[in-house]
């Protein structure tokens, strides 16, 4: 499992929603953005910014509710993905 902290850029009802690292969890390179997904087991996962996450729809209203708000209000949030970028566990405020 990974874990990121990020801002959240755009969330759709279909699942998907796009992030922005903050500082530790973001490199720029050749002037596109990136964002890192760090492990304590495996090297970190390095992907595009504009590479979409994605999350289950049937979780619960309180997990999508919580993204919501993070979003309108700039806050920043911790995610557990896996290497396939999905949320796999924990959404923490931050």
């Amino acid at each position: 499992m990974y874990k990121i902290q990020c801002k959240i850029i755009n969330l759709q009802q279909t699942g998907k929603l796009t992030i922005r690292g903050i500082e530790g969890f973001h490199i720029e390179k050749d002037k596109k953005d990136y964002n890192v997904f760090w492990s304590n087991e495996v090297n970190p996962i390095v992907r595009d910014e504009s590479e979409k996450l994605t999350f289950e729809r049937w979780w619960a209203p309180t997990d999508f509710q919580m993204l919501l708000v993070a979003k309108a209000n700039g806050l920043r949030v911790e995610l557990d993905v896996d290497a396939n970028l999905h949320i796999c566990g924990n959404i923490t405020l931050l």
